[in-house]
């Protein structure tokens, strides 16, 4: 994953003070 996987320009986020996660499992190949 790089560090702007998934986002665009002008993209709503929230910053809710969370860490970054990301799902794992065999929902999840790679």
């Amino acid at each position: 994953m790089s560090a702007t996987d998934g986002l665009t320009r002008g993209m709503e986020v929230i910053d809710t003070g969370a860490a970054l996660s990301v799902p794992v499992g065999g929902a999840t190949p790679g």
